[in-house]
């Protein structure tokens, strides 16, 4: 089933070695495609190999970092959709977040240096044949992310998470455990790690960093957006959002401008 309002949140690529090695999820779902060469990452409880010609899937909500990337990397495309998505593979022994087809692998590739190029207009048009690449594919998608099934919610990591989904700091939330819950800071640590996969400061620290990269469209310096979030100067935020966007924020920011470089070529 698709969902009727589906919109691109962001299209990006990055030829980047280093970044998204923190465990993190996100509130939207990722596409990616590898340009050349293989990217290792753990999705939840699994560990896949992104290769050429494969199209990867990362649901709403799913845990994930890159562990490794391959000595013949050449980079990697990336789109954000405002919905909950599911691969279906036709091997039930093949990991539901991969789809392998070189001919569907090409015209998504194709399309995102399409999107690239786009102005805002013809942005909109090409959601539509995107729409048309993901049902080839198999996938499924919906507005509802169905946390349930994909967490053990307990009230008390759930609480957290909302707090810390509205700009409240890792700090405050253990300040509020101390205060008004029956658990201790370890014990609350252990919940929210069993449910989200990391833990209460990493979470925050992502959610924090969502957050700013939303703002890179606003016109604040870099150190107002750090001081914005809550980061304590505008190299903590750099080496945070790096290490899950894999671009600077300066990077990020430049790339949203569609600012080409003096070769011609995009600017990741």
């Amino acid at each position: 089933m698709f969902c009727e309002k589906t919109m691109v949140v962001d299209a990006r690529f990055s030829s980047e070695r280093l970044g998204c090695e923190r465990i993190h999820s996100h509130d939207y779902s990722v596409i990616a495609a590898v340009e050349g060469g293989t990217i290792q990452m753990n999705i939840v409880d699994r560990i896949l190999d992104l290769n050429k010609g494969t199209i990867c899937f990362i649901p709403a909500g799913f845990v994930h970092r890159i562990l490794s990337t391959s000595m013949d990397f050449s980079g990697v495309h990336v789109l954000s959709m405002d919905c909950s998505i599911l691969a279906s593979s036709g091997d039930e022994a093949a990991p539901r977040n991969l789809v392998h087809d070189e001919k569907l692998y090409r015209r998504f590739v194709q399309w995102m240096q399409d999107y690239y190029d786009a102005d805002e207009a013809m942005k909109g048009a090409l959601t539509g044949s995107i729409m048309q690449i993901l049902e080839q594919c198999g996938v499924d998608l919906s507005n509802e992310l169905k946390e349930d099934e994909l967490t053990c919610i307990h009230w008390v990591p759930l609480r957290l998470k909302k707090m810390m989904d509205t700009g409240v700091g890792a700090d405050a939330c253990f300040r509020h455990i101390e205060d008004k819950m029956p658990f201790s800071k370890e014990h609350c640590n252990r919940l929210f790690k069993k449910c989200y996969g990391t833990t209460i400061q990493a979470y925050s620290l992502n959610s924090r960093t969502e957050r700013a990269r939303l703002l890179l469209k606003s016109e604040l310096s870099l150190s107002e957006l750090a001081a914005e979030v809550g980061f304590y100067d505008q190299s903590q935020f750099t080496k945070a959002f790096r290490s899950i966007f894999q671009l600077t924020p300066a990077a990020y920011r430049k790339q949203l401008r569609g600012i080409l470089d003096q070769s011609g070529t995009r600017n990741i």
